[in-house]
């Protein structure tokens, strides 16, 4: 009998450079309304709402996912990357973030991924 092995990688280059980015505009969320900010900080799964999961390109024996930035963490990087100082565009970011799903990518729950 023949043993099937798959290799999984995970390229994590897009989510990596986006929490990169994250840290280096912490210093703006200072500036927000406290009740904004501990909401944010207290979000229940808030790994799952940053990061998107998808299915990359499939090579025989081996399967890439791919992590990326999420719809909600774009737009809490557009609003903080801003330099109009416009709390609340940052603060409605952070409510969009906090009230979305936190649900695979369509690809992911296909057998055949995208393609």
């Amino acid at each position: 009998m023949a043993t099937l092995v798959t290799h999984i990688r995970l390229n994590s280059e897009q989510i990596s450079a986006a929490c990169a980015e994250l840290l280096s505009l912490m210093p703006k969320l200072a500036d927000l309304r406290p009740e904004i900010l501990d909401r944010l900080l207290n979000l229940p799964d808030i790994g799952r709402k940053l990061i998107r999961i998808e299915r990359g390109a499939a090579i025989a024996g081996e399967l890439t996912l791919v992590a990326k930035p999420s719809d909600g963490l774009d737009e809490l990087l557009a609003a903080l990357r801003a330099d109009n100082h416009d709390l609340a565009l940052v603060e409605q970011a952070i409510q969009h973030l906090c009230s979305s799903s936190s649900e695979l990518a369509p690809e992911m729950l296909s057998e055949s991924g995208p393609g």
